[in-house]
């Protein structure tokens, strides 16, 4: 898998982040959500194996949330 994209929220009591990632021989998409212990490449990576997966659903639930 590689990372297609990610993106970071910090805080005061750390870092969260999605990654976007995409299977390479199959070109299938995924996104994983989680804590990590910063904002780079190696970050993305813990994502990658030990984040959440985070559904096309839950985002577009997330998406009507904020549109409400």
């Amino acid at each position: 898998m590689k990372v297609v994209d990610s993106m970071w929220f910090n805080n005061n009591k750390g870092t969260a982040g999605i990654v976007l990632v995409e299977e390479d021989i199959t070109g299938a998409r995924m996104a994983y959500i989680g804590v990590a212990s910063g904002e780079d490449e190696k970050a993305d990576n813990e994502l990658m194996a030990y984040g959440s997966p985070l559904s096309l659903d839950a985002a577009q639930r997330i998406v009507h949330f904020l549109k409400k």
